[in-house]
């Protein structure tokens, strides 16, 4: 009983130290966002572990706190998927607090591009998906709220 105490209380004194990173750093680190290629590659919440560990660095720990995510889940996500390929870091960028939502990864990110003004077909290029995957994902976010 006493580990498991130990354990949490160093995870979330991890999680503090790096949220306090966060506030104090500007630039990069405030508002990590994420390439939009990448989902052409993988599913939502397993692109974004391996693109936030692989290619950006952060700890498993870091990037559950950043989605708002369990350490466990983004260890499991990371473990499930094929390294990314190289993916251009120029063009549409997605935040990561998009990711923070109570949605599923997917919803999340079709919501977050139609709220910038795209269309099902672009979005769905631009994820290499299935126009009615993404459509389906649109209206599966909205009978949510």
């Amino acid at each position: 009983m006493a580990r498991n105490a130990a354990i949490r209380y160093e995870f979330s004194h991890t999680v503090e130290s790096y949220a306090t990173r966060i506030d104090e750093e500007p630039g990069d680190l405030a508002e990590p966002t994420v390439p939009a290629g990448i989902f052409a590659h993988a599913p939502a919440l397993r692109a974004i572990a391996r693109y936030l560990t692989d290619a950006r660095g952060l700890t498993t720990a870091q990037t559950a706190l950043l989605l708002g995510r369990t350490p466990q889940c983004i260890a499991a996500s990371r473990h499930a998927s094929q390294p990314l390929p190289a993916v251009a870091e120029d063009g549409l960028r997605i935040p990561t607090r998009v990711f923070r939502s109570p949605l599923p990864p997917l919803e999340a990110l079709v919501t977050h591009l139609r709220s910038l003004g795209l269309r099902n077909i672009d979005i769905a290029r631009l994820l290499s998906r299935d126009p009615r995957t993404t459509w389906t994902a649109a209206k599966r976010a909205e009978a949510r709220r």
